[in-house]
Order: structure tokens, then sequence, then C-alpha cells
């Protein structure tokens, strides 16, 4: 109780001299309700209108916890302004570069307001990743990678990259880089047909499935080891799939069949038979001097005597 009425003594000491001796008074300490005397208890309850706006200003003080002089000062209305600017600030904290450019309605154009220092300094932290190093410039740039070891690695695409642009892509970024890779390169032993709408209209970025040919890395190295012999046939397909698989085997030292490639083709058709030789005799039999047997069948006839599968 004695704290509190102090408090209110030193809030009010300076602004109220007209009731300095209500103060006094009020700043005793009373005796206990039961002691109180009823004259004396009237005396103090007694206060004129001044005294009692006094008492007002000094609870709303209390209630409110502050201070007269801790009242904030009430800011002045704000306008909010739209401005296209720009500041660009080095990422190194040892750097003051600070360049400050603003977009002009006039001319309709970018303009420098100030670069201040010059940047000289050089990026340290070869760790981080970078925004214009897309997966589509990784693709382009591991294209010759990929061709020499389709199978690299994440790790050794990295590394790569860090080398030749002084940055590390993300994990992601590199694995979705060497997917495209692989994506672009099979796109040579596959072939599609565009997908047509039943008004004759084409559907613009969906391709259908036509045709595909591979071979695994095994057999086209071991095939050097086998007999100048291949012999090719077709089977169909049945369930769920449909179309016609193509197949060309060999034989090793010990005549065993060796197989070498395959195909899924849309049938034992020129097409479907061209499309398979083409590739066989590209990638994986370019020798001469070879021995092709296959059973009298017209639509093979007619694509090995076409040059162009040659």
């Amino acid at each position: 109780m004695n704290s509190i009425l102090h408090r209110i003594w030193y809030c009010v000491k300076d602004r109220v001299s007209e009731s300095n001796f209500f103060l006094e008074q009020s700043m005793q300490v009373f005796p206990a309700k039961d002691d109180v005397d009823p004259e004396a208890e009237a005396k103090v309850n007694v206060v004129d209108e001044e005294e009692e706006e006094t008492e007002t200003q000094v609870d709303h003080m209390l209630n409110n916890n502050i201070e007269d002089d801790d009242q904030p000062t009430p800011l002045p209305p704000m306008k909010r302004t739209v401005s296209r600017s720009y500041v660009i600030e080095c990422r190194n904290i040892l750097c003051n570069f600070r360049l400050v450019a603003s977009h002009k309605k006039k001319s309709d154009s970018w303009e420098i307001a100030s670069i201040d220092p010059p940047h000289s300094c050089i990026a340290t932290n070869v760790e981080q990743d970078h925004g214009k190093l897309s997966a589509a410039l990784i693709c382009q740039d591991i294209l010759p990678l990929i061709n020499k070891e389709p199978s690299v690695k994440v790790s050794i695409i990295k590394s790569h990259i860090r080398t030749r642009y002084n940055y590390t892509p993300s994990y992601k970024k590199a694995w979705i880089a060497r997917t495209k890779v692989v994506e672009q390169e099979l796109l040579q032993f596959m072939e599609t047909l565009p997908a047509i709408m039943p008004d004759g209209t084409c559907v613009a970025g969906n391709r259908i499935f036509h045709r595909l040919f591979w071979a695994f890395d095994p057999c086209i190295k071991g095939f050097a080891f086998c007999k100048p012999i291949i012999q090719i046939d077709g089977t169909w397909l049945y369930e769920k799939y449909k179309g016609t698989l193509l197949i060309a085997v060999a034989q090793d030292g010990n005549n065993n069949v060796f197989p070498i490639v395959f195909a899924l083709v849309e049938g034992e058709t020129v097409g479907g038979w061209g499309f398979f030789l083409r590739h066989l005799r590209t990638y994986v039999a370019p020798q001469a001097n070879l021995c092709l047997i296959f059973y009298r069948h017209a639509a093979i006839e007619s694509a090995y005597n076409n040059h162009g599968n040659e």
C-alpha cells in the first residue's frame, strides 16, 4: 500500500502544486479499518473537484502502467508509394558492393542510379547452387559424358559441373539432367506417331508409341567374338500389349545361341523390318561379310533389298 502511494506521489508532485497539502495527508500510513476514527475518515474523504480530477488522472496512469513522459508520440500519416526499384547487394558479407536501379515509365527502361563501390570480390564458396544453372544447361554440357558412359554416377556429374562453372548443382538437378540426356539418346532408337483427334486435329505435345529398338552392352561387345552369322525372326505379342517382337541371334564358339538385339514393332511389315535391320547394321553389326539367315518372308526380302536400310 505504501509503495503504491509513493508512486502516486512521484507521478503528480510536479503537476499539481495546489494539492500538496492533500497529498501529504494522503501519504500517511492509515491504521486498520477497525481502529479508524470516523471523523478523521470523513475529513480524508472530503475532496474538492480539483483533487478529484487529479485522482482520476493518477488512476488512469496506474491502469495503463505508464507515465505521461513515456507516452508514445503519434506518427504522422504516411503515404504508400509503389516504386519499381531494386537494390542489389553481394552475398559476401565482407563485400560492400551495392547497386540501385529503378524503372522509368517514360522511357520504359531500367536506369542504374548508383554503383558503389565497384564489385571486385570473387566468390569463395563453390558449394552453392546457382539459379541460372538449370537442368537444361547441365543436360547440354554432359551430353558427351553420357554418350561415352551412359551409367555415369550423379556425383561425377556434380564434380564435372563444379569444375566447369565453379558452382555445385543439387543432387536432384544433376539427376534430372542425366535423365533428360538418357531420354534424348533413347529417342534415336524409338519412333512415335502424332496423336490425332477423331476430327483429324493433331494434339500438340502428345505422341503415340510406334517402334523401339534396343540392345544390351554385353551383347554388343560379345558379338565381336561370335561367328559372323546372324539369324533373325519375329513373334507375336499377346495379352495386354499387342505387336511383334523381332530378335537377332548369333552363335558363339561353343555353338550356343547368343542374343544380340531386340525390337518392338507394329507387325512383320516392310517398315517394321526395315527399322530393325537399319538399327542392327548401324549400332551392332557394321562389319562386312556377314551371313544373314531368315525365313522367306516378303517383308524381310523387301526391307533387305532396300539400300536405305544398309
